[in-house]
């Protein structure tokens, strides 16, 4: 019951570490067309010939890829930025984010924990490995990781919208309102956390309270369309 937002968060810049990203499902295109996916391949060919040994470079490039949905192609590149400086927690984390796309959530608890590891403050990959522990049903696990998300960043309202949604499935309604209310308080356009507040209200019978959860969610997409 309920559809997670997980952001795992690519970082978009690499001067914009302390940003949190809410794209990461704002989703990324993976269907874009076929001559702009070859644009992106020729400007990335382009910035390697130029930068060989930047393993920020190669983060880059990974999420330029990552941000197409062409994960496997973003792997390779982060991987690349890896063996340049491992001890650059950012490209972890983002190979933890792109083995979560892909499923193989085993290796993306492994590049999250590193990631953590190398910084113990890394925000979006505690959420990260809480949306990666949400997907196998570890839900103590998941709640674990989402509180030291919120705790390290407490404006961080799709922290929250996760924990809801831990909560909706474990069947803690009031913690999952309580939740959703306060994604919502941080992000007042957060059409996930409007649409599953609903399903929980419905759920619950309280069917006038769901509809004006999704009513506003429908808005807040038709909104970002435009």
């Amino acid at each position: 019951m309920g559809r997670i937002e997980i952001i795992i968060g690519i970082i978009s810049s690499i001067t914009a570490i302390v940003g949190v990203v809410f794209s990461v499902k704002t989703l990324f295109s993976a269907k874009r067309k076929k001559e702009e996916i070859k644009g992106l391949n020729n400007t990335v060919a382009t910035q390697i010939s130029v930068v060989q040994l930047d393993p920020k470079s190669y983060y880059n490039m990974g999420n330029g890829f990552y941000d197409e949905g062409l994960y496997m192609k973003a792997i390779e590149y982060f991987a690349r930025a890896i063996e340049l400086d491992p001890t650059y927690a950012l490209s972890y984390n983002g190979m933890g984010s792109a083995y979560y796309e892909i499923g193989d959530y085993d290796r993306a608890i492994e590049y999250f924990a590193r990631a953590i590891e190398l910084d113990p403050t890394f925000v979006l990959s505690y959420n990260g490995m809480g949306s990666v522990y949400y997907e196998k049903r570890d839900y103590d696990k998941a709640i674990m990781c989402f509180a030291k998300a919120i705790e390290l960043k407490y404006d961080f309202a799709g922290a929250y919208n996760n924990m809801g949604n831990v909560y909706q499935q474990i069947g803690y309604y009031d913690g999952a309102i309580e939740h959703y209310r306060k994604a919502i308080e941080l992000n007042p356009d957060y059409e996930f956390a409007y649409n599953n507040m609903g399903i929980v209200y419905q759920y619950l019978g309280y069917q006038d309270k769901a509809n004006d959860c999704f009513q506003k969610a429908d808005i807040i997409r038709h909104k970002e369309m435009k």
